[in-house]
């Protein structure tokens, strides 16, 4: 038990700080043009370093699946709003994968194994759906 609490604080705590660092590209920057080619791929970079940081270690896959094609999601971006979609929708599914991690819902409730499942099982289709658009294969 005590090492699934320790997880689980690690967790929030390397969660937390990526989380923070996506400020950089919401929707009000793109609006004041502040969402710019340099500031998604520095973004991208930081997403990489935190891959092969302690975060990614106590991630579960699909999280780390979920930063890989947000961090190539960002890397791609090119000012279209296809791309910008792409990004939103990569940043969404991230967030949702942490969320995941931490047993909870969309509005903070804590979930069953059983509503986890479900829900990591849904993040694992629509990664799969946006790697193939991105032309990213699992073996990346």
């Amino acid at each position: 038990r005590e090492i699934a609490v320790k997880l689980v604080n690690t967790r929030s705590d390397e969660y937390a700080a990526i989380w923070s660092k996506m400020e950089s590209i919401a929707s009000n920057r793109l609006v004041s043009g502040e969402l710019t080619l340099e500031v998604t791929k520095a973004l991208a970079g930081k997403i990489k370093s935190w891959r092969y940081s302690q975060g990614a270690l106590v991630a579960e896959e699909t999280t780390r699946d979920a930063a890989m094609v947000f961090q190539r999601s960002l890397w791609d971006y090119d000012g279209s709003d296809s791309a910008y979609r792409r990004m939103r929708q990569a940043r969404r599914l991230f967030r949702n994968a942490m969320r995941a991690d931490l047993g909870l819902g969309e509005n903070i409730e804590g979930k069953t194994i059983i509503d986890i499942t479900a829900q990591r099982n849904k993040i694992q289709q629509e990664l799969q759906a946006l790697q193939a658009e991105l032309g990213i294969s699992k073996g990346e």
